[in-house]
C-alpha cells in the first residue's frame, strides 16, 4: 500500500512575540500613544480602559480584548478612576486571517481567557524579563527555559485566535473552512 502524506494546512501561524506584559497600572494611567509593524491586544483582566485608535474610542470592560493591527496609532488611558489589570501581547504574523482581528473588539467566553491565561505562566518559563514592567521592550530568553515553552507560548496564542476565527461571521468563518480545492465527501 502506498501512504500519502497530507501537509497540515496552517491558516494561522504567530511567528514572534515581541513583548508580554501583564499587570496593574495605576488609576490615573495615561497612554498618550503609539504606532508598530507588528500586531498587539489588550486584554483587561480587571476594570476598564477608554483606547483611542485612529479615528475610533471605545471603552473596554473586564473580559474584553482590543486587536490593534500593524501601524495603527492608538492610545489608551485609565477608565473610571480604576487600576485597570491588563494583559498587554504584542506580536508578528503575516497570515491573511489576521485581518479579521483589524479594529476588533471582543468579549472572550470562558474557554478563550483560559487559552489566554496559559500564555502567562509559559512567558515566565520562556523569559528572565518581568511581565510587570510595561517600559520592556525586548524579552530575555530563560537560560534553562524547559523544552518547547516558546512553542506552547505560539500554540496558546494561535488557539486563543483560531477559537475567536471560528465565531467570525459567515463570509469569514466559510472563507477559512472552504478554501479553493476542498471538497466535502
Amino acid at each position: 500500500m502506498a501512504y500519502i502524506e497530507t501537509r497540515l494546512r496552517r491558516d494561522l501561524v504567530v511567528d514572534s512575540l515581541i513583548t508580554i506584559h501583564y499587570c496593574e497600572y495605576p488609576a490615573d494611567l495615561v497612554f498618550h500613544g503609539e504606532a508598530h509593524n507588528f500586531w498587539e491586544l489588550v486584554y483587561v483582566d480587571s476594570g476598564a480602559v477608554e483606547i483611542g485608535a485612529d479615528q475610533r474610542h471605545f471603552t473596554l470592560q473586564t473580559g474584553d480584548i482590543a486587536f490593534h493591527y500593524p501601524m495603527e496609532f492608538h492610545q489608551l488611558r485609565a477608565s473610571q478612576g480604576q487600576a485597570p489589570c491588563l494583559l498587554i501581547l504584542s506580536f508578528q504574523t503575516y497570515s491573511a486571517v489576521m485581518e479579521y482581528f483589524r479594529g476588533r473588539v471582543l468579549h472572550l467566553q470562558l474557554d478563550e481567557r483560559e487559552w489566554l491565561s496559559r500564555i502567562l505562566p509559559e512567558s515566565r518559563l520562556a523569559f528572565v524579563s518581568p511581565l510587570n514592567d510595561p517600559s520592556v521592550e525586548v524579552m530575555t530568553r530563560r537560560r534553562l527555559a524547559p523544552i518547547g515553552v516558546e512553542q506552547l507560548l505560539s500554540h496558546y496564542l494561535e488557539i486563543l485566535l483560531l477559537s475567536l476565527l471560528r465565531q467570525a461571521p459567515d463570509p469569514v468563518r466559510s472563507a477559512l473552512q472552504h478554501p479553493p480545492g476542498w471538497q466535502d465527501l
